[in-house]
């Protein structure tokens, strides 16, 4: 597989198939460096070849970094460490980029970061306090998520990996259900935020090898 194949490859499993906490604990879950990695984002973006190439050696690097940091890690070791240490490198990687990207290549970025996010976006501290969620709608938030990832779990236990387009048009139907649950919590303003927050819609393309 190419670099840019299983960059492209890890966001599109983890905007599918995982809640926030589990894609904060696979190296590369979200990660800004591996979704500007994308062929398809960096047309979006506009990068001339000299920021391309930026961009790819970020990306190598901090995969290179995420390994190291977390070969040694296992089971809940794992589960307890990996989080902060995707804060720490997703932070790393966003004021590396600052010294490419144009500040409205970094809005749209952040904007698509968001959109392959999905559902998942909500149960984000961040994405939280910009919407200026309440503690109960945090809550609800908190436990449409966790209900929907045990039925995506309990619909998709006895799927091979063959199954693979059965098992995206579960989840991608599962994530539907939960985002009307979420968004009809919000407030005619807390609305109006999460769409600027992640503007004009955009379909992320992934290559094959």
């Amino acid at each position: 597989m190419t670099n840019l194949w299983r960059a492209g490859f890890c966001v599109a499993v983890l905007a599918l198939c995982v809640s926030p906490t589990q894609a904060q604990q696979r190296p590369g879950g979200f990660g800004l460096h591996s979704l500007v990695a994308n062929k398809s984002v960096q047309e979006e973006l506009k990068l001339d070849d000299a920021q391309k190439q930026k961009v790819e050696e970020l990306n190598k690097t901090t995969q290179a970094t995420l390994q190291e940091k977390t070969k040694d890690l296992q089971g809940d070791d794992r589960r307890a460490k990996i989080p902060a240490i995707m804060k720490e490198v997703n932070e790393a990687t966003e004021k590396a980029l600052a010294g490419t990207l144009k500040s409205g290549q970094i809005k749209r970025l952040k904007q698509m970061q968001l959109q392959v996010q999905s559902v998942r976006a909500f149960g984000n501290e961040d994405t939280q306090k910009a919407l200026k969620l309440t503690e109960e709608q945090a809550k609800e938030v908190k436990t449409a998520l966790e209900e929907a990832q045990k039925q995506i779990q309990e619909e998709t236990k006895d799927l091979t990996r063959q199954d693979r387009e059965k098992r995206r048009e579960i989840t991608q139907r599962i994530n539907k259900e939960v985002m009307g649950k979420i968004t009809d919590k919000l407030s005619a303003e807390q609305k109006k935020a999460w769409k600027k927050m992640t503007g004009e819609p955009f379909e992320i393309k992934f290559e094959r090898p």
